[in-house]
């Protein structure tokens, strides 16, 4: 997984994604990326058979945060290469999640942790 995050440059506009690290995550396990920016993305290669994933989501000023994934072949964000919706970005109250095959975009409990953030689950199955 290469984990991103966007600097807010307006209400809701933001720089491009900058590269803030890579990991790898082993079946049944998980990682908690908290970098605390409003809006962070997870690059996770060819997990569609080729294609590669990458999950976006934020915190929209004054509305509900938002979150969506797309999927393609060579995927690279920095570059702005995003590929298809895969999940079609939308508005995501506490508990509500969106699912495609076996990728699941959720957002949890906000502040589960106590650091006062709005949290994002996404699980590959």
């Amino acid at each position: 997984c290469s984990f991103f995050y966007r600097i807010k440059t307006g209400l809701d506009d933001y720089a491009g994604p900058t590269a803030n690290g890579t990991r790898i995550i082993n079946p049944n396990e998980s990682y908690r990326y908290n970098p605390d920016r409003y809006r962070v993305g997870v690059l996770i290669k060819q997990v569609l058979g080729p294609a590669d994933i990458y999950a976006d989501v934020r915190n929209v000023s004054l509305f509900f945060p938002r979150g969506g994934v797309t999927q393609g072949t060579s995927l690279d964000p920095a570059a702005n290469t995003f590929g298809a919706s895969f999940i079609a970005e939308q508005n995501f109250g506490v508990g509500d999640a969106q699912q495609n095959q076996n990728v699941v975009l959720q957002r949890v409990n906000d502040d589960s942790k106590g650091d006062k953030r709005i949290e994002w689950e996404l699980i590959i199955r």
